[in-house]
């Protein structure tokens, strides 16, 4: 069953609360890898959810098998999410499988809200990814202005240079 981000908004606090007290298995995962916490990161989009969902044990930082982390769900498009998560325990410069970290997904897709968000829960700004890009070199190839502009508030370097002698501007 797929459902749209955001479609179990409605008592969905309660429910998991409820849930959990009968003996819910927050560590299970199902055939996709998703676990209880990314899944409430996708569709429920609730910090009181994802709190609650973290304090009972489950790992927020677990990728599902394509390696995307409940951090770089939010990283998209929720700062408020991105805050409720780092509070709850989520490691901010993690990478995924393929090394980029929620930075790199917000400076590439995101915005400057969730940048700035990310940056203030200490997302390291001249990070390269695995692929060699920081986040300021990604946001250029995004062609984001508003990111690039972010991302040089936040105190990223222009003249970072990758293995390959690239900077942001080359």
């Amino acid at each position: 069953l797929q459902l749209a981000p955001g479609a179990f908004k409605k008592n969905v606090d309660e429910i998991v609360a409820l849930l959990l007290k009968h003996g819910a298995d927050v560590k299970a995962v199902n055939a996709s890898g998703e676990s209880a916490f990314f899944l409430a990161v996708d569709h429920a989009r609730s910090a009181e959810t994802i709190t609650t969902l973290a304090n009972a044990g489950a790992d927020t930082s677990l990728a599902d098998k394509s390696g995307t982390t409940p951090l770089m769900l939010a990283a998209g498009d929720d700062p408020d999410l991105v805050l409720a998560l780092s509070a709850s325990g989520v490691e901010v410069d993690k990478p995924n499988r393929e090394g980029l970290t929620a930075l790199q997904v917000a400076a590439g897709q995101g915005s400057p809200a969730v940048i700035a968000a990310l940056v203030q829960r200490g997302a390291k700004v001249d990070q390269l990814s695995a692929n060699d890009l920081s986040p300021l070199m990604l946001a250029v190839k995004m062609n984001n202005k508003a990111n690039v502009e972010a991302l040089l508030e936040a105190g990223a370097s222009v003249n970072l240079s990758n293995k390959a002698g690239y900077t942001a501007i080359g």
